[in-house]
């Protein structure tokens, strides 16, 4: 299984990717997260965005649209996957397993605390793709999609790991939970 991490363009906070968190950009701050659990066979991270500029293996996601839209094109290309938000300071290796263990060959994602599914936490199946290429003709809605098609792993305590950085107060809280100064 490859890790694919996603990263658009910001627009709430511009080229927030590559905010310097404890001396490296986020988003190899992620990426690196994946590569050292041990749990990939590759960690990808899959942008629109021409502006990043970090020793990774970036891959450019030309599929128009929204979220389910570039996680439709990121199955075709790669296959089964585990997504995630290149956007998550906090993610470790211990919340990627507890839902690396919970794949059983079908669509498996974190449910937060508020009982929102986390589409960037999520394993898709392979031939997933098929099936949200049909549930797009009545929605758009990625979250729709997994509390359809996919199995919930309750994040319990570990939910606050999966916040993403979207304004720069989320930034600054990251660098002070993180002990960046």
């Amino acid at each position: 299984m490859i890790a694919v991490i996603f990263a658009k363009v910001s627009q709430r906070l511009p080229n927030k990717h590559m905010l310097n968190i404890c001396g490296k950009p986020l988003i190899l701050r992620v990426y690196e997260t994946a590569l050292n659990s041990g749990l990939f066979n590759d960690v990808i991270i899959y942008s629109k965005n021409p502006n990043l500029n970090v020793n990774a293996n970036i891959v450019f996601d030309n599929s128009s649209g929204v979220l389910i839209d570039a996680v439709e094109s990121a199955i075709k290309l790669f296959g089964t996957i585990f997504a995630l938000g290149g956007d998550m300071p906090y993610l470790d290796s211990e919340i990627l397993s507890k839902i690396y263990e919970n794949y059983e060959n079908d669509t498996v994602y974190g449910l937060n605390n508020d009982g929102i599914p986390e589409p960037l936490l999520a394993i898709y199946n392979g031939g997933s793709d098929k099936c949200i290429e049909k549930f797009k003709q009545s929605s758009k809605s990625v979250s729709k999609y997994l509390k359809n098609y996919g199995k919930a792993i309750p994040l319990k305590e570990e939910s606050w790991k999966v916040k993403s950085i979207n304004v720069f107060d989320d930034y600054e809280q990251a660098l002070k939970i993180l002990g960046c100064y």
